[in-house]
């Protein structure tokens, strides 16, 4: 478990560590100074100047910043400091592009981890070859054993297992008669599903292995961008949701859910852990585009509003704009926090549910 933890933890360092990536490929892009780029937030366990650049390590595994010259009053009145690297001092373009590149290359990133799993590791499917069988369930009086394969449904040959099988099975009470193939021999049963109170969901009691179709280089271009495609529609249609009443912020997780979440896709499979952490790098990515002053998109709306009047959004209005979400924001991690402490068993009992493939 702890080992499933630290792993988690990297995983989600590396998805920070691209978007400040972003932000530090475009400052150096742009001339605009660069006084530190950390991973992790609180006191430094380690640090190394690399090509100029100030790098630390720090305690907390969360976030990372890049720290521009310019944007801290009291480092830009260094002697050594150069005021035409400061941020505020560089074109509209180089500040823009240094703002925004954090949130692409996060985007970049996702489309690349998608890529590598339909490269190497390909789709995984559920088959119909039944991997285990939980003592006492419908399927265990049945006579149903792991490695069975079922071939038929209520006298259809299956041929979508997810459609046909699974999805029937979750439907409702309603018998369903299979055929499967143990060895040479042809054999059928007639099961009856019950409703697991724990999970509610009807089940048989069995669970089926997946399998992985591989893809050739160009289908696996064309799958990331799918899949990419699938995965941005999933966030906004979540985000809908939140606004529309349909989902609540008790439904918000934090860092701490996301390593619940994470950890678990990391025991049922690499691919599974790296498909989440595509997907967590596309949540990231549009998040922080969100114009709202502590947030990247914040400093977007800031230059837009730059862009379009010619002139400065005063420094009163920004410094308070800032400092009142920043502890907005303050106020919804810890909430989140709690939200996550508090739902960390019903979460749990929701993942083990996700994992039986005929639950």
């Amino acid at each position: 478990m702890e080992m499933d933890v630290l792993i988690t933890l990297l995983g989600l360092s590396a998805v920070v560590f691209v978007h400040e990536c972003g932000h530090l490929f475009a400052a150096k892009w742009g001339g605009i100074g660069v006084l530190e780029f950390s991973i992790g937030m609180g006191p430094k366990l380690v640090g190394a100047t690399i090509k100029g650049v100030p790098c630390s390590f720090r305690l907390l595994p969360i976030g990372g910043y890049v720290k521009l010259a310019g944007m801290d009053a009291a480092l830009s009145d260094s002697p050594d400091s150069d005021p035409n690297t400061f941020f505020q001092n560089r074109p509209l373009v180089n500040r823009f592009a240094t703002i925004i590149a954090g949130s692409l290359m996060n985007l970049v990133f996702a489309l690349f981890v998608f890529f590598m799993l339909f490269y190497f590791w390909g789709i995984p499917s559920v088959s119909s070859t039944i991997q285990s069988v939980e003592q006492a369930s419908p399927a265990f009086e049945a006579g149903l054993q792991v490695g069975d394969v079922i071939t038929h449904v209520n006298g259809a040959k299956l041929v979508d297992v997810d459609k046909d099988f699974i999805s029937l099975v979750k439907s409702g009470p309603d018998a369903v008669h299979i055929r499967y193939q143990r060895q040479s021999s042809v054999l059928q049963s007639q099961i009856s599903p019950y409703f697991d109170n724990t999970y509610e969901v009807y089940r048989l009691g069995l669970v089926l292995q997946s399998t992985y179709s591989s893809f050739l280089f160009f289908d696996s271009i064309t799958g990331a961008f799918s899949a990419f495609s699938q995965s941005v529609s999933f966030f906004v249609m979540s985000f809908q949701q939140l606004f529309s009443g349909n989902a609540s912020l008790a439904d918000l997780s934090g860092p701490v859910g996301i390593v619940q979440v994470a950890s678990h896709q990391l025991d049922s499979g690499i691919a599974n852990f790296l498909a989440l952490l595509a997907l967590i790098s596309i949540t990231l990515g549009f998040i922080n585009l969100l114009p709202i002053p502590v947030l990247d998109g914040g400093h977007l709306m800031f230059l837009l509003y730059e862009a379009l009047f010619s002139r400065k959004v005063p420094k009163k209005i920004e410094m308070a704009l800032m400092n009142t979400f920043t502890l907005l924001f303050i106020a919804l991690m810890f909430f989140v926090l709690f939200n996550d402490i508090v739902n960390w068993s019903d979460r749990s009992d929701l993942l083990k549910t996700m994992q039986t493939e005929d639950s």
